[in-house]
């Protein structure tokens, strides 16, 4: 499961990466990567700590220790986009984090995987972190495009 958060510079975007590239990106152009990787750090721990609060009967920290997250960045001509994506680890395969996300928890009777069950849970743990965090990482993506425009004038 995945969001992206995009940050449309504009023209300014534009003129940082061309600027950049004219002065040889002296060590902008990575400052920029990861202060813009960086913004989207506070999610990680609100998705673990959602998921311990909307998970039933224990199973909270059991999906909270096996989460993984991945982040990829990405500045095309007018926009610049950081994809955070959620994955969560099973014994025999990976935890179905949409279905987990939309409320529906399966488990097996006891452990007897021949035999499976559906319980409700709470639904959004990515959903909801993410909601209330993106207005925030659009604002500091934001910042970090316009500090580097200010550092290179462009």
């Amino acid at each position: 499961m995945g969001f992206a958060v995009d940050v449309a510079g504009g023209d300014r975007l534009r003129r940082v990466q061309q600027r950049l590239k004219q002065l040889g990106d002296t060590g902008l152009g990575r400052v920029m990567g990861r202060e813009l990787r960086a913004a989207s750090d506070a999610l990680r721990p609100a998705i673990r700590t959602a998921a311990g609060e909307h998970m039933p009967s224990g199973y909270g920290p059991t999906l909270s220790k096996s989460l993984l997250f991945r982040q990829a960045i990405r500045t095309a001509r007018q926009e610049a986009t950081v994809t955070f994506t959620t994955r969560a680890r099973g014994k025999a395969e990976p935890r179905r984090v949409t279905a987990l996300n939309r409320g529906i928890v399966r488990h097996p009777l006891y452990g007897n995987r021949a035999h499976w069950y559906t319980t409700p849970a709470r639904p959004g743990f990515v959903d909801r972190p993410v909601a209330r965090l993106q207005p925030q990482i659009r604002r500091r993506m934001d910042s970090v495009v316009a500090y580097v425009a200010d550092q290179i004038g462009a």
